[in-house]
């Protein structure tokens, strides 16, 4: 019988990290879960997988080249078989209520998907600090999606019908294409606020959001005004 909750974590050159989150997820309160490790042309990590995932718990790819993250992605999205997806950056880490509490947000067949808060943490700073994502207002209005990513990847889970017909991510964006699903989501789907802190998000020095900061900017109006063409021709 296929699991509930798939998770998917694209996986490159982190063996260390990667334990990290993999025991953030054994740690879980929710059991029905089965996690999907794509390796993006690394170094091999199947024994660290191994080590830490019990048999039937977990299915592993090896890719021989490094494809990208979103592609990686999108393997596991279309070898997953649960009924909801979940993701996870392979140096962050979920809290043991995750999985629950994501879950739970799915109180109607209507909505999409649901998300929630995470810590993020600030690593590459010094003083080191720490801050809760999404700030401030948690309501994903149209003002403020357009405006910019507030809820990390791993802050929200999606039905994963929906993303195997979406075909997963749209893999002509090399860069947010996360917040292109997300808008797509909240603007055009329903989506539903859990009142949760549900992962860790660690910035460091090797992150991509900090490494790519520059092509992040560059891929943000794109996404931005595509998504206000569909919203005016919507009308």
């Amino acid at each position: 019988m296929p699991e509930k909750v798939s998770i998917i974590i694209a996986t490159y050159n982190r063996p260390d990290m990667l334990g990290n989150a993999l025991n953030s997820i054994l740690k879980q309160t929710f059991e029905d879960w089965k996690v999907y490790v794509v390796n993006d042309g690394g170094v091999d990590v199947s024994a660290v997988v191994i080590s830490l995932i019990p048999a039937g718990k977990f299915a592993y790819w090896n890719s021989l080249q490094n494809i990208g993250s979103y592609a990686a992605l999108n393997k596991g999205i279309a070898e997953c078989k649960g009924e909801f997806i979940i993701f996870l950056d392979d140096d962050d880490m979920f809290f043991p209520n995750a999985l629950k509490d994501m879950d739970a947000g799915f109180t109607d067949d209507k909505i999409c998907g649901v998300y929630a808060k995470c810590e993020r943490y600030h690593n590459y700073k010094n003083p080191f600090w720490k801050e809760l994502i999404p700030k401030g207002e948690v309501n994903l209005t149209r003002a403020k999606i357009l405006e910019r990513n507030w809820v990390p990847i791993s802050a929200w889970m999606v039905r994963g019908d929906f993303l195997r017909e979406r075909n997963g991510f749209d893999l002509q964006l090399k860069f947010l294409a996360d917040y292109d699903l997300l808008c797509e989501i909240a603007l055009f789907h329903k989506m539903q606020y859990v009142n949760s802190i549900v992962s860790k998000v660690i910035m460091h020095p090797e992150s991509r959001s900090i490494k790519r900061q520059t092509d992040q900017s560059h891929y943000r109006p794109v996404v931005q005004k595509k998504y206000l063409r569909l919203l005016k021709g919507s009308k």
